[in-house]
């Protein structure tokens, strides 16, 4: 055994309020094997894995319990939750014993440091390698976990990374030292599906090799299938159900687990869709058009090359690829965030009339920014945290001059109330929620100036089961009710599949394939459409038995 967690208890202190994170948790890890943790937002997982390290938040303490942690088979147990938080037995366990991939990637690296500064610091602290030998490791580390051309993102810092990028390089970091314990949370949420699989292969090599053990914190319950051997399901703090992997997918006790695996994309059933391409003739208007797109970021890097697609009124456009494919660049050109290098974007409004996108005025585009509007990746960097939610909400309509005074405030609250938040929230800080409360934050933003088209970029790839049906189901109903068009950006390829009338694939910033969705998933054209489509985890773990 690696780990035993006995009657784990901490509980978060904010003036005069104490929140029960985690209530008297219990769970074992038998070392070479890994248990996957799974529930809602705010079930307390993460702080469950960061209370073993005593990283917790500011207000958080451990109560009680102990987490008997054994490095070497006969070793002698270490209660981690005796030590001090900040000496020298502890500091040396983490990173170099039990090392920890963290959930937000941008946030847990440092801005100020390059990715090899990054990785140079833990090697030279917990190995004693000099500079040279820690950089040469460093660049083989960043290889390992399929970062291309590794020497020159050693220089590169992390805002010059993709979210996705940014996790492998956490997930080098988190190796770097070839630790016994291995805690990941939520290590795949920013990785397109090759990536993941690639990542997952890579952990489940070391697993073997080395008798890596892992604790796996993770919403998708296809990686769950994937790499667990038990898993335990958390709501509201405690485990309502422990159990190998099998029993958990075939035969689930809980009336909470049965609601989770009931929450999967492939098991609520979406809006008919059409299974056909629509004769040109009898197709809606289009709402926007790209056409023969080039950005290319200082001369010489070509983020998208050649692309070009439609968009039809009331649809669903799915836009799908590998981290760097250049989904995201295509969609901020749609909202004019950024400058296409060549190409023509054409936006229709209600009344018919055409806009060229990228030759708009001032005037023009701020008209425009209030009709096409975007929904960010990340609820948790993408919403200031020195303003309420009042301010945030209304920030478009005060910019745009769309209202003022009281009608502010009413249009604010409706908003919320449609994205199923209540009013008496305006006032509060975004701390003060959960992601998937944010992430509906996120929507009300997008959608208080009352746009035409909405740009998601990855709007629920960091949110659970549970609430990512949520808000799937929430964005499916505005769109009905409101008459919305979507161009959804999205690396989870079940999502897009419940979600997206049409789907486009890109890759290297190339537009490979469109086709509807049913075509797409059932008979796709490409080998790269292939590839994506057999790397996606199935929520079955007889399907990974050996």
């Amino acid at each position: 055994m690696i780990l035993k967690v006995e009657n784990l208890r901490t509980r978060f202190h904010h003036h005069d309020t104490t929140v029960e994170a985690v209530n008297d948790v219990s769970f074992d890890l038998p070392r070479g094997t890994t248990l996957a943790i799974v529930g809602e937002s705010g079930s307390g997982k993460s702080v469950t894995a960061r209370s073993l390290l005593q990283i917790l938040d500011p207000g958080g303490r451990i109560e009680h319990g102990t987490a008997m942690f054994t490095s070497d088979p006969g070793g002698e147990s270490i209660d981690l939750l005796s030590l001090d938080p900040r000496g020298p037995e502890i500091r040396a366990i983490r990173g170099r014993q039990i090392s920890m991939i963290f959930q937000e990637p941008m946030a847990s690296l440092s801005p100020m440091y390059t990715v090899g500064g990054h990785l140079v610091e833990v090697l030279r602290i917990h190995l004693g390698l000099d500079k040279a030998q820690a950089w040469e490791r460093g660049v083989r580390l960043l290889a390992k976990v399929g970062i291309p051309q590794p020497e020159a993102r050693m220089t590169s810092y992390p805002f010059q990374l993709s979210g996705g990028m940014c996790q492998r390089v956490m997930t080098a970091i988190a190796l770097a030292c070839e630790p016994r314990l291995l805690i990941a949370d939520e290590p795949t949420t920013a990785l397109d599906v090759t990536t993941q699989a690639k990542i997952l292969d890579l952990l489940d090599e070391i697993k073997a090799t080395e008798e890596l053990s892992m604790l796996f914190i993770t919403h998708d319950l296809g990686v769950v299938a994937r790499v667990a051997d038990t898993v335990a399901v958390m709501r509201d703090g405690d485990v309502v159900e422990h159990g190998e992997v099998d029993q958990i997918f075939h035969d689930p006790r809980h009336d909470y687990t049965k609601h989770l695996l009931g929450s999967r994309p492939t098991a609520w059933k979406a809006r008919s869709r059409v299974t056909s391409p629509v004769p040109e003739d009898q197709a809606p208007p289009r709402i926007a058009a790209v056409d023969d797109l080039y950005v290319t970021f200082d001369g010489q890097v070509h983020a998208v090359r050649g692309v070009s697609f439609d968009i039809y009124a009331g649809e669903t456009l799915g836009l799908v690829g590998e981290s760097g494919s250049g989904k995201t660049t295509t969609g901020r050109c749609l909202v004019a965030a950024q400058k296409p290098s060549s190409g023509d974007i054409t936006y229709w409004d209600a009344d018919g009339a055409e806009h060229d996108i990228a030759a708009l005025g001032k005037r023009a585009l701020k008209k425009l920014r209030t009709q096409v509007r975007m929904i960010f990746q990340d609820p948790y960097t993408s919403l200031n945290p020195r303003m309420t939610l009042l301010d945030i909400i209304a920030d478009p309509l005060r910019v745009n001059g769309l209202a003022k005074g009281g009608e502010i405030k009413e249009r604010v609250a409706r908003a919320l109330e449609t994205v199923g938040l209540h009013p008496d929230h305006m006032n509060r800080y975004p701390h003060a929620f959960s992601g998937g409360q944010r992430q509906r934050v996120n929507i009300a933003r997008a959608l208080i100036t009352e746009p035409r088209l909405v740009i998601a970029d990855e709007a629920v790839s960091a949110l659970d089961v549970s609430v990512r049906a949520q808000i799937l189901e929430l964005l499916q109903r505005l769109q009905e009710e409101l008459g919305l068009t979507y161009l959804f950006i999205s690396h989870d390829l079940s999502v897009v599949e419940a979600i997206c009338d049409r789907v486009a694939v890109m890759r290297y910033g190339r537009l490979v394939e469109v086709n509807t969705t049913a075509a797409l998933f059932s008979d796709p054209q490409e080998d790269y459409t292939r590839e994506l489509l057999d790397a996606v985890p199935v929520p079955d773990p007889r399907l990974y038995a050996s």
